[in-house]
């Protein structure tokens, strides 16, 4: 009963997102991964991984000034709330993490891509950048191959991090007073 309860709760924040939204899933060694896309198709993709206790449904705030100019990978981390399942190898140290995530973007196609994360995205996408890539020019780093015909990104890939630590705002329309915005 509390599943489908969660599952209402989180389609209805998915209908929320002020543009369409391409539901995809993602097998990985750790599961499947739940990824939503939205966004700009042919625009540079932005992995969001939202903070800890919540899902991706989180980004519809964000994701109409985002869409226009990127393509969006809202994904439900493994382990948190959402829908993603976990199954196979579990996510139980900090290395798995980022091994989760190669796969999750291999699983995409995503050749290169910048995450943005929310509090603990935030340290997912930090703690992925630094462990799996070398620092590159400004916001950047070029990733390490794994050597051995593993997984994960490969030598020429790049990886943008951004990490936000603090809330996202909210969205405008509950400023919003005859046309004014107000904090």
């Amino acid at each position: 009963m509390a599943a489908a309860a969660f599952r209402t709760a989180y389609e209805e924040a998915m209908a929320r997102w002020p543009v369409p939204v391409e539901r995809r899933e993602v097998v990985t060694e750790f599961g499947t991964t739940r990824v939503n896309v939205c966004g700009a198709a042919d625009g540079p993709p932005l992995v969001l991984l939202h903070g800890g206790g919540t899902s991706s449904a989180v980004w519809y705030a964000l994701a109409a000034a985002l869409a226009p100019t990127h393509r969006l990978y809202a994904v439900d981390q493994m382990g948190a709330p959402g829908l993603s399942v976990p199954g196979g190898r579990r996510v139980r140290r900090p290395a798995d993490l980022s091994d989760w995530l190669d796969g999750v973007l291999d699983g995409l196609g995503l050749a290169s891509a910048a995450l943005l994360g929310h509090s603990y995205g935030g340290w997912v996408a930090l703690r992925h950048a630094v462990h799996s890539a070398e620092a590159g020019p400004a916001g950047s780093f070029r990733a390490r191959g794994r050597g051995g015909g593993g997984g994960g990104v490969g030598p020429d890939q790049r990886l943008s991090a951004v990490f936000c630590f603090s809330p996202p705002p909210p969205p405008p329309h509950l400023f919003s007073r005859g046309g004014e915005n107000r904090p």
